[in-house]
Formats: structure tokens, sequence, C-alpha cells
């Protein structure tokens, strides 16, 4: 069991280092749209950002009005660092695998992931397909590339 709770003690770390960058993200955009240091967004505010928003990616996100609205769940006419953090995650499209973008960005699918050693497949026959890819250097085709028989070690 001892590598379960490995996996499971690297996963919680992983959720931290996680959680601390999506903070320190929120840190960061609130700090750049306070523009007033106040610490908070009014709506002047707010529409800055959404207009930088609006001409870096040709997407509007819609007016600082409508989303001010939206946005300020506690109605104080201004946002809190959490709200703008919550309201901006709400507004923004869920962000694709990651290998969507791999597919995406190689031109292509990907191989599948071999299995682990010793395993032949995923155990659930009723999904699982077959796909056979061999190296190049595997010349008999056993699924191991190995030394070619005329050669020796060297001494």
């Amino acid at each position: 069991m001892s590598t379960i709770s490995g996996v499971s003690s690297a996963s919680s770390a992983w959720s931290g280092t996680s959680s601390a960058r999506a903070s320190s993200r929120a840190d960061r955009m609130f700090s750049k749209v306070d523009t007033d240091g106040g610490g908070s967004v009014d709506k002047t505010e707010l529409q800055t950002m959404l207009d930088d928003i609006t001409q870096k990616t040709g997407t509007s996100l819609g007016s600082a009005d409508d989303l001010m609205t939206k946005m300020d769940t506690d109605s104080n006419g201004s946002l809190s660092k959490d709200e703008l953090a919550s309201g901006m995650k709400s507004l923004m499209p869920p962000p694709s695998s990651t290998v969507d973008f791999a597919q995406q960005s190689g031109g292509g699918q990907m191989p599948p992931p071999p299995p682990p050693d010793g395993a032949s497949g995923s155990g659930d026959s009723s999904s699982a397909t077959s796909t056979t890819s061999t190296d190049p250097l595997d010349t008999n085709g056993d699924g191991v590339v190995s030394q070619p028989r005329n050669s020796r070690p060297a001494s």
C-alpha cells in the first residue's frame, strides 16, 4: 500500500502547488486591475480590464455594468479579489485537455501510450482497441529492440 499512499501524497502535493499557482495568478490579476490600489475593483477599473482583453483577444466579455452586476456577489458596488477571480473563471471557457492541445499543436493524433511492463491492455476488453506499433529497430517484431546477432559487445 505504500505505492498508493505515495501516489496520494504526490497528488496532494501537486494539488497544493496548483492551488498556490492559481492564487498567485489571481493576486497578480487583481493587482493589475486594481489600478488605484484601493483594494477593490470599481466599474471603471473593470471596464479598463475588459477593454484590454478585447484589444488583445478580439473577444468581448460584455459591459462593465453587466459584469459588475453578475460578479459583485455582496452588492457593495466593487469587486474583491475573490469576486473578480470567481467572475473571470465563470466567463472563460474551460481549458482543453493536454492531449487535445498536443494533438492540435502537433498537427495530428498522438500514438497511444504503451501498456505498462507485462500488461497486455487495460483489462476492459469491451472498450479496448488493439493498436500495434513497432519500433523500426525491432527487426524481428517481438516488441524488443535486440542487439544484432553478428555484433559483439566491446571488450
